[in-house]
């Protein structure tokens, strides 16, 4: 038998499989197909014609959407598993109570489930509603209302609405738009305790301060919320057009005659990870690079193809064009060739915590590391599109005040919340906010033209210390820093008064009172210096207004690759050293929550490691510092192809 290509279509076949469907499909080829078994048979995929027409909540119909229960009796419960299991954390003993069918009556625990479909915010609250009619326990005691209404907009004012700031942005003649609120109340005497799906939380826009905490039931992330009487959740927002937004892109292809292969622990059948648009449109992608899998039969007669979103479960698709898939089975001599896909969200190390940055699995067992010339390379990898917009977060999420008119030393702290912003606008917003949350806020204002430069209003005698990487994100002026051979940004002088602002205001108010600014803050610096050593010092006086030279970019620490180290590939020549690094992504600017890329460059590298307790991979900058994505739970998976290399020529 020749080498050949199979074209497999979603709707074929239905003599023989009358269950098919879009994401899992079987068909029967015209006649059994005999495979030589003097050949090593493997299998690729070429191309994959899918139609996007999405489900677009992601949350499949056996999953519950919203879980109530009786706040009241939970906390009794929770009290006594607590006293009984003092390890467990409050996550733990949570998702342990609302998962456990014997206290469904005592705590009038209910579930809401939806079939799949394509949602309105209207058709959402139906279904709420409906729910908590039909409700005993819930009927008399939660109110769910959901209304819209025209909303004023001044130009010049902050909102906190969901997508106004952006939409002020697109349309700034626009002066009146269309506010939704959607609130959930409690009526009665009893604490109601409201567990929602991630996803339609994040689809309402309820505010995150309402939350109690964060679960996770089945592989599912739930937002955990209590309401005493009259107490509510809530939230503000614009709907746009993809409201809500799927949850993923990811999407999995499995092929049935794939022989098994490891996926961390478990074994799985695997053609391809991708990242799909999300656009309701018809998908087609040819794949340059194929990846070859062992075939694990000599007879064919029929193929299943599933697609599956990230956590396998059936990609949330509306009926639509039938879905194609194309492979290709050949033979293929010499080297032997096994694969391995690995995720960041494996939990197999309870003495390790797994981040997308750094992340251990356990050697999976099929896999022998001390057979001789193996070597091995990275054929495809898939990561959040999403990067921490202030590099080295934890340490750079802080703004200090000090109050000149006091002399305090000890500076009155902001943090920022987040460490990604999506637009000028959307670091404007957490700046407001974060200003607001000050004692003395009216003593700061910022002032707000439009969305490309940041102006700083002083109603006090102050001194404000922005972070280094926060201040150039924000405009600072670009002949005070420069960035060293490591790409790391310095300043160009380190003496406080170069790196400071003082406005003529100051210094006369400075003169005035015979102070000495400059002392004062290296007073300051001296005092807590490991807090403001690399910040930029803004002293302004009585209605002074600060303005940052250059326009704010959010983008601008946005990595342009990262490394990927390995600790049991071959040390190879980097700089002036020898490091483990398996291969050097790119980061490709393309507007989706995932990215995958394939590499036409196989890159095999030899294996140093014969026995080694675990694989590890770490994701780092050019700077060699982690690599900073906007949070550490969203996965990364990495597909390895292993071969053995024959030095005989």
């Amino acid at each position: 038998m020749k080498d050949f290509t199979v074209t497999l279509i979603s709707n074929g076949s239905e003599q023989y499989f009358s269950d098919n469907t879009l994401t899992n499909f079987t068909n029967q080829l015209p006649n059994d197909i005999s495979l030589s078994k003097n050949k090593k048979w493997y299998v690729s995929l070429q191309n994959l014609g899918i139609d996007l027409n999405y489900e677009n909540l992601g949350i499949s119909k056996d999953i519950p959407s919203i879980i109530t229960f009786n706040g009241d009796e939970f906390e009794k419960q929770f009290k006594i598993l607590k006293k009984h299991d003092l390890e467990s954390s409050t996550e733990s003993i949570t998702s342990k109570i609302l998962t456990n069918n014997s206290l469904k009556s005592p705590l009038n625990l209910e579930e809401l489930t939806i079939r799949p479909q394509f949602f309105t915010i209207e058709k959402i609250g139906k279904y709420i509603r409906e729910f908590k009619t039909k409700s005993l326990f819930l009927k008399h005691r939660l109110s769910f209302k959901l209304g819209s209404t025209q909303f004023k907009i001044s130009p010049d004012a902050s909102y906190n609405v969901d997508g106004l700031e952006e939409y002020k942005l697109k349309n700034p003649t626009v002066n009146k738009v269309k506010i939704y609120r959607a609130i959930f109340k409690n009526r009665s005497n009893v604490k109601i305790g409201l567990c929602i799906h991630e996803l339609l939380y994040s689809a309402y826009k309820f505010y995150d301060d309402e939350t109690r905490y964060s679960l996770n039931i089945n592989g599912h992330s739930y937002k955990v919320v209590f309401l005493t009487k009259n107490q509510y959740l809530t939230s503000a927002f614009l709907i746009d057009q993809n409201f809500p937004r799927l949850a993923t892109n990811i999407c999995h292809i499995h092929c049935n005659v794939i022989d098994p292969y490891n996926y961390n622990q478990e074994y799985c059948q695997i053609l391809r990870t991708v990242s799909l648009p999300r656009t309701n449109k018809y998908h087609f992608v040819e794949f340059e690079n194929p990846t070859y899998f062992k075939l694990n039969c000599s007879e064919l007669n029929s193929i299943n193809i599933k697609l599956t979103n990230s956590i396998f479960e059936q990609l949330p698709l509306l009926p639509g064009v039938p879905s194609t898939i194309k492979l290709k089975i050949q033979s293929m001599e010499g080297n032997i060739i096994s694969n391995l896909k690995v995720s960041s969200n494996s939990k197999e190390f309870s003495t390790f915590n797994n981040t997308n940055n750094h992340f251990r699995i356990k050697i999976p067992p099929n896999l022998d590391f001390s057979e001789p010339n193996l070597q091995m390379s990275v054929s495809s990898i898939t990561y959040p599109n999403k990067f921490a917009s202030i590099p080295n977060f934890e340490q750079n999420k802080y703004i200090y005040v000090f109050d000149i008119n006091t002399l305090e030393l000890t500076p009155y702290t902001l943090k920022l919340r987040k460490s990604m912003f999506v637009s000028n606008s959307d670091l404007l917003t957490e700046l407001k906010t974060v200003f607001n949350e000050w004692k003395n806020s009216n003593g700061l204002v910022i002032e707000r033209t439009d969305d490309k430069f940041f102006s700083l209003k002083s109603n006090s005698n102050l001194i404000i210390a922005f972070p280094l990487q926060l201040a150039l994100l924000l405009g600072l002026k670009k002949d005070l820093v420069s960035i060293n051979e490591k790409g790391i940004h310095r300043w160009n002088d380190d003496k406080i008064e170069i790196r400071s602002y003082i406005s003529s205001k100051m210094k006369q108010f400075c003169k005035d009172k015979s102070l000495n600014l400059i002392e004062e803050l290296s007073h300051i610096q001296n005092k807590v210096k490991e807090s403001v050593d690399n910040y930029f010092f803004i002293c302004l006086s009585m209605s002074d207004i600060y303005k940052f030279d250059h326009e704010i970019n959010v983008n601008k620490f946005k990595p342009k690759y990262f490394l990927l180290y390995n600790n049991i590939c071959q040390y190879s020549i980097f700089d002036t050293k020898y490091l483990p690094i398996l291969k050097i992504i790119p980061i490709k600017n393309i507007d989706s929550e995932y990215i995958t890329i394939e590499f036409k460059n196989d890159e095999y590298i030899g294996i140093q490691v014969s026995h080694p307790n675990y694989l590890e991979f770490i994701l780092r900058s050019h700077t060699g510092e982690l690599l900073e994505f906007a949070n550490t739970v969203e996965n990364v998976i990495i597909d390895l192809s292993f071969k053995k290399v024959n030095y005989h020529e």
